[in-house]
């Protein structure tokens, strides 16, 4: 097998089109946007960076397998793996991809990978949940590739949960706290949404323990680049009584749907993230109750929470409590290179 690094348009195109190869006959896959790969491809190409680097395994003139090396950093020894691939029946070539890999990150004194992970949104090999659909932002992967890790000595270092609710969730309709206010996002002022995002972000992750927490991201910029994807009425700001932000939950409507269906009747929750000071004092159940009033107002049938850490036991036990049932589980892993 020939491994080629990915630079030239015909090796962005090849690292492209394996996907729709693999995924045909496969009716809960939506197939990431050709544009958005595109750009991931070329903007790493274009920087020359030295901390994303794509390969390709071709056999015969044929791409059989793929994979992307990101956080390539030297200084804390570490790197991710991220958007492998590979046709069915191919195992050895995978083996010799990932070996590939791991040779070189090797020569550059990388100790550990991890993967797959691109970014706090879309991680974590699939598991179990093959028969439900592909969310937005989630993986979807055919169920052998978690024996080709295996096989390849990786190990389960996060095990990560996705629960379904639906209309017949017992959510508490009628919880008011006094001293928490739960709004929508202004877009109309996204420069003064923007700041107070980044302020509450920043309050958040300074103390770095979340009990009110899904997958919140500390990436400031996170909703100005979902912009585009974003329902205001789905993303829901916590305040104090005298309006200091506390609380931010972030629901996406789930746009992959279309690839299976002609509307939008499921949302996705991304992350619940609560100020130390604010937690164990209904915030983040304030924020859920506002929610699904938007989304029962919205009609959407449907939410999905995905990525929950397992050991993060308490919004687990809230899901529950809610009817919530375990559909999906993701697993990240790591091997050890040294």
């Amino acid at each position: 097998m020939i491994i080629s690094q990915v630079n030239t348009e015909n090796q962005i195109n090849e690292f492209i089109k394996l996907p729709v190869e693999i995924y045909k006959n496969y009716k809960n896959r939506a197939l990431t946007s050709e544009k958005d790969m595109k750009h991931i491809l070329n903007s790493a190409i274009k920087s020359d960076s030295k901390s994303t680097i794509s390969f390709l395994g071709i056999e015969n003139d044929k791409t059989i397998c793929r994979i992307m090396l990101t956080n390539i950093d030297e200084k804390i020894k570490s790197a991710n793996f991220s958007f492998f691939e590979c046709l069915p029946g191919y195992n050895n070539s995978a083996h010799q991809l990932i070996t590939f890999c791991e040779h070189h990150l090797k020569k550059h004194n990388i100790e550990t990978i991890t993967g797959p992970v691109y970014n706090t949104l879309s991680c974590g090999l699939l598991t179990t949940g093959f028969d439900y659909q592909q969310t937005i932002f989630t993986n979807y992967n055919p169920p052998w590739y978690e024996e080709i890790f295996k096989n390849n000595s990786y190990i389960s270092i996060k095990t990560l949960n996705s629960y379904l609710l639906d209309k017949s969730s017992n959510f508490p309709m009628d919880f008011k706290p006094d001293n928490i206010k739960t709004r929508c996002l202004n877009i109309k002022n996204m420069n003064e949404e923007f700041s107070r995002f980044q302020k509450l972000q920043n309050a958040i992750f300074s103390g770095r323990s979340m009990t009110s927490e899904i997958n919140a991201t500390n990436n400031t910029g996170f909703i100005e680049k979902l912009f585009p994807l974003i329902d205001e009425d789905l993303i829901i700001i916590a305040e104090s009584p005298d309006n200091e932000p506390i609380g931010v939950l972030i629901c996406l409507p789930d746009h992959y749907q279309l690839n299976f269906e002609n509307r939008i009747t499921r949302a996705r929750l991304i992350s619940i993230g609560v100020i130390k000071k604010w937690q164990k004092q209904g915030t983040g159940l304030a924020m859920i109750q506002h929610l699904t009033q938007n989304l029962i107002m919205k009609n959407y049938l449907q939410l999905e929470a995905s990525y929950i850490l397992q050991n993060n036991l308490p919004p687990q036990e809230l899901l529950k409590k809610f009817h919530g049932k375990l559909i999906k589980t993701h697993v990240i892993y790591k091997k050890i290179l040294i």
